[in-house]
This record gives structure tokens, C-alpha cells and sequence, in this order.
């Protein structure tokens, strides 16, 4: 069986078109220092993807609709207020 090198440096979390590279937990060094770059490692990928979700969803796009049905309806009571009158 093969012995697997320790890896010893801490490796780049994006390639030269600064997009994400896929790492694993055994990509970093052991000990502290691989544990923290790792943690922060999650984080960038963390954030990349709570940004792409976010770019799809709007929290506010149901409200809108609702609205703009209420000011149609509003619209037409009017309109029809007005040619009662």
C-alpha cells in the first residue's frame, strides 16, 4: 500500500480565471494551520454560492405582484366610480 505525502502547503483556493477550485479536507496540511485555511476555504465557497442564489431569488417579487394587482383592481374601481358620477 502506497504511503500518501503530507501535503505542507496551504493551496490556492482559485485558479488563474478566479474561479473555485475543488479541494477536500486532505488537500490541506494537518495541524492548525490546515484546519483554519480549510475552515476559511468553506467560507469562499459558502459565500459563491449564498451569491448565485441570491442573484436567482427576490424576496421581494411576490410583494410586487401583489401590489401591482391591487393597484389594477384600485384602477378599476375608480373607473368605474367615475362613470357612475
Amino acid at each position: 500500500m502506497a504511503e500518501e505525502t503530507a501535503v505542507t502547503e496551504i493551496p490556492s483556493f482559485r485558479d488563474e480565471e478566479n474561479v473555485i477550485v475543488h479541494l477536500n479536507r486532505k488537500d490541506f496540511p494537518k495541524g492548525k494551520d490546515g484546519s483554519l485555511s480549510h475552515c476559511d476555504y468553506m467560507i469562499e465557497v459558502w459565500n459563491e454560492k449564498k451569491g448565485k442564489v441570491e442573484a436567482k431569488y427576490d424576496p421581494k417579487k411576490k410583494a410586487r405582484a401583489r401590489v401591482d394587482k391591487l393597484r389594477a383592481k384600485l384602477a378599476e374601481l375608480e373607473a368605474e366610480l367615475e362613470a357612475d358620477e
